[in-house]
């Protein structure tokens, strides 16, 4: 690439590197010119897969300052097409004015290194992906990194409540935005990408950056749902490298085919425009992670598409079920975590512990304070290990019962609710983390869920076989992305409920007999050699015993009750 070929990139780069805080707080972020060319080349090659020929109209509905639209118009010169060609096939809208011009300046620049003496005004124009806009123009591929606002951002809230249009400016495609699909903390992003399914012409390609937790999260399965309804999944790329400076978020990118008729909102081609199939029946969904070989997988339903992640990542793939008599663990015992309430409530009467002489006579009840990080396989760190609970550092922190009554009569309830034996599970983990409090003195800190069995099972029994390798790759293959990084798992309750755990009294008191020896290995850190012996056991309960499972279930337990192989 020339020197001249660059300017418009050092242009925008320099331009997005001034952004401000108001830009960033509604979740602008400069793409890099390799991943733009990434999503562009994602995008290009699944329309080369499905037609013969360049497409007609590229659009970035959310373009900034843009450097997808660069990417974009280099790689249809390298198709073949001519620049003024593309000056007139690249499409881009963007609420900010000031990115909006500096667009146009770009891809102007562009041009002219690309020797049009005159090039024709860049089709780039203000205008909301999320909003109602004049027009009714769809496009062959739409391609982009839509903002990534969190959706209780007051300035996101009051755009999405008052349907920003588009200025004085005319020529932006019809979307309504898809506020029915979505509930109140659903991700902005995905939002983008359902709109940007109905940008898109019957048979033509997306391709749309997203974060990894829009794949499967709960808030966002109305819009997978509806993305389903008229798109097809083509392909999956996704990453753990930090790609953006201000936001710390680990990324994939989505290609979806247009369904080609039925289901969709969009008109059908008209004529002379390439009649696209609908590639349902295809060979599957091709998953792409960093570097490593392409490989497929299933497309799947409309529910959760982390399994997909979970493909990309290398995981092990699932294992059905055996035939043991079992039962969804949300039948067997109640699976709670508590809210923002809670946590606020009991970080605000946090305290660290004292000897019970310095408590005095009439000190109520303590509560101990458990938190994810403290929570270790079979092991419960409280009192050895130092914690965080809204910003303040303890080693053994509590809360008087009493105290929390005053501040909220609803948090003691709840505490005093938790108050028998139960077991108790991080979450943010890379397998499932269980340990047992058998006195009832804990309460889980939000986000660790508390598992209080309803005695058909005990629950050291529901603690061995949540503890078992086919229990954490079934979580962490329906629910890859969900955490705060690609390696972690957010572990919630209805996640929990759908574990099954075998009934028979038989492989219960195995399981008994097993989760002591999960504690006894916990609290040596023991070998790998070791865990993986007790990890096939715990499997075995099920019936569901493959070895790749608890290899990559013993790669993956923490340090503090692992020792390193030799």
């Amino acid at each position: 690439m020339t020197a001249a070929r660059r300017d418009p990139r050092s242009l925008v780069e320099r331009f997005e590197s001034t952004l401000g805080e108001s830009r960033r707080r509604l979740g602008a972020h400069y793409t890099p010119e390799a991943l733009a060319e990434r999503l562009v080349d994602l995008a290009l090659s699944e329309f080369d897969r499905l037609h013969a020929g360049s497409p007609r109209s590229v659009c970035d509905p959310s373009c900034g300052a843009g450097s997808i639209l660069l990417a974009a118009a280099d790689a249809l010169v390298d198709r073949g097409m001519s620049p003024e060609q593309v000056l007139r096939s690249v499409r881009g809208f963007d609420t900010d004015p000031a990115s909006v011009a500096m667009a146009r300046t770009a891809l102007s620049g562009w041009a002219e290194a690309h020797g049009l003496g005159s090039p024709p005004e860049p089709l780039v124009a203000i205008g909301d992906a999320l909003g109602a806009d004049s027009g009714e123009q769809r496009f062959d591929v739409v391609v982009g990194n839509p903002p990534f606002a969190s959706p209780l951002d007051r300035d996101v809230a009051a755009r999405r409540r008052a349907g920003a249009t588009s200025g004085s400016e005319t020529g932006s495609p019809v979307v309504t935005a898809p506020t029915t699909a979505a509930s109140a903390y659903t991700d902005d992003a995905a939002l983008h990408l359902l709109a940007a399914v109905r940008w898109c012409v019957p048979g033509g390609v997306v391709c749309m950056l997203q974060p990894q937790s829009v794949l499967g999260a709960r808030d966002a399965a109305g819009v997978r749902a509806s993305v389903l309804e008229l798109a097809d999944i083509g392909a999956l790329w996704a990453s753990d490298e930090a790609f953006f400076e201000h936001a710390s978020v680990e990324v994939c990118a989505l290609v979806l085919i247009r369904h080609a008729s039925g289901g969709g909102t969009g008109p059908e081609p008209a004529e002379g425009e390439p009649a696209h199939g609908s590639p349902g029946s295809g060979p599957g969904v091709m998953i792409h992670w960093r570097d490593r070989p392409t490989t497929r997988a299933v497309a799947p339903g409309s529910g959760s598409w982390a399994p997909l992640l979970a493909v990309a990542m290398g995981h092990p793939r699932g294992i059905g079920s055996a035939g043991v008599p079992s039962a969804p663990l949300g039948e067997l015992a109640t699976c709670t975590a508590g809210f923002r309430e809670e946590f606020y409530v009991l970080a605000e009467c946090a305290h660290e512990d004292v000897p019970a002489p310095e408590r005095g006579g009439a000190a109520g009840r303590v509560l101990q304070l458990v938190t994810s990080g403290l929570i270790d396989p079979g092991v419960n760190r409280w009192g050895s290990k130092h914690c965080r609970i809204g910003g303040r550092s303890f080693e053994a922190p509590v809360a008087e019962l009493d105290q929390v009554a005053k501040v909220s009569p609803r948090v003691a309830r709840w505490c005093a609710d938790r108050s028998s034996p139960k077991l108790l599970v991080a979450s943010q983990t890379r397998v499932l983390e269980v340990c047992l409090d058998r006195s009832g003195a804990t309460v889980p800190l939000t986000p660790v869920v508390s598992v209080q069995s309803h005695g058909v099972v005990p629950a050291e029994a529901l603690a061995a076989v949540l503890s078992a390798p086919s229990s954490s790759l079934a979580l962490t293959n329906a629910a890859a992305g969900t955490g705060l990084s690609s390696s972690a798992v957010r572990v919630g309750a209805p996640a929990l409920r759908e574990i099954e755990v075998p009934t028979d009294p038989e492989t219960s008191g195995r399981a008994v007999e097993l989760w002591a020896g999960v504690e006894r290995l916990a609290s040596a850190g023991s070998t790998y050699e070791e865990w993986f012996e007790l990890g096939t056991e715990l499997d075995a309960l099920s019936g569901r015993v493959r070895s790749d499972v608890v290899e990559w279930w013993v790669s993956r337990l923490p340090r503090s009750v692992r020792r390193q192989r030799t």
